[in-house]
């Protein structure tokens, strides 16, 4: 169990690694967003000069496709509300105090016997 943590320390959590991902879309998805939001206004002022409305209409639906994906990569960027769990107190306690007890610091805290 002690290798296990010690092992933890040394890679970053899967927690960390998300959180990592998630800020990379975020950027991405910021970074994509601005031209993107540039282009959709050129195919407004096209669309009012009088340009040929077939090819508009086929730029404001890729546009439209493009903006979709962006969205969804900040939606997955977007922290979450972590769902609460029911969890056995006694089981976590029990797994403390084997996991303690053959260093010898639970005997020099001066715990009691009791289970």
């Amino acid at each position: 169990m002690a290798d296990n943590l010690l092992g933890c320390e040394r890679e970053p959590a899967p927690i960390e690694r998300l959180a990592g991902i998630g800020r990379l879309a975020a950027h991405v998805a910021r970074e994509v967003w601005n031209p993107l939001s540039a282009l959709g206004t050129y195919v407004q002022v096209l669309q009012r000069r009088g340009a040929d409305s077939a090819v508009t209409d086929e730029m404001q639906r890729v546009i439209a496709r493009i903006d979709r994906i962006v969205q969804g990569l900040l939606d997955y960027a977007r922290p979450r509300a972590a769902a609460a769990a029911a969890a056995d107190l006694n089981q976590a306690v029990m797994a403390v105090v084997e996991f303690l007890e053959p260093s010898g610091m639970r005997r020099s805290h001066g715990a009691g016997e009791r289970r």
